[in-house]
């Protein structure tokens, strides 16, 4: 399904971003014999590509990849305008679509095509201290789940996810439309679900929080 909306999109960097982030679910979901065809068969292509291939004709606008990198330039070249002129809150959701004109920046592009650059843009540096603090507090449970042998499947998925949206935030940034922000808030969220089932219940809990596991310790009994 996402090669055929990949082919309907011609996202060049979705395009690479699914070739990597595909082994690195496989590595976390522990199917590492599918981990190795998947290795062999793109070792393949890559073999015949080079040895028959005349072209990447196969990559989405692979012949306009150097007149789109000078665009994104303009584009990083007034974002960072725009961050030096209102680092601490920025200048509120969508900045860009609202401020190339004053910094001479590509006018078309609606976002800053690099996913850092739009948080500090819009959110400042305060905002984006805010945002990575809810991510971080959350990976950091979901690892601790992890090294407790529980939710593999969610692990790798969550590890997956902010794979892609880490290297499609280089070029680019699906995470400004809603559907796909809330899409990775919930799934980098799901530890808070646990919480609720096994640690804040009144007859289930789990040795998740540091703090938790201490409180646990000093009220059992000493043999």
């Amino acid at each position: 399904m996402n090669l055929i909306a990949l082919e309907l999109t011609e996202c060049r960097t979705t395009f690479m971003v699914l070739l990597i982030v595909c082994p690195v679910m496989l590595w976390f979901c522990g199917k590492k014999k599918w981990l190795s065809v998947y290795l062999f068969t793109m070792l393949g292509i890559l073999l015949t590509l080079v040895l028959f291939g005349e072209s990447l004709d196969f990559l989405p606008r692979i012949d306009l990849i150097r007149h789109d990198f000078a665009k994104r330039m303009s584009i990083w070249s007034g974002a960072i305008g725009s961050i030096m002129d209102a680092p601490w809150f920025g200048r509120g959701y969508n900045t860009y679509a609202r401020i190339h004109d004053l910094y001479g920046s590509y006018s078309i592009a609606k976002h800053s095509h690099n996913l850092l650059l739009e948080l500090l843009m819009d959110f400042g540096f305060v905002g984006t201290a805010v945002l990575l603090g809810y991510f971080a507090i959350n990976v950091g449970k979901i690892i601790r789940l992890h090294r407790s042998h529980k939710c593999h499947q969610r692990y790798a998925l969550t590890v997956s996810v902010i794979v892609c949206v880490l290297l499609h935030g280089l070029l680019d940034i699906s995470m400004l439309w809603p559907q796909t922000g809330l899409l990775v808030i919930y799934i980098v969220g799901f530890s808070t679900e646990y919480d609720k089932q096994h640690i804040f219940g009144t007859d289930r809990r789990h040795e998740i929080f540091a703090l938790h596991a201490r409180s646990i310790q000093a009220k059992e009994p000493i043999l």
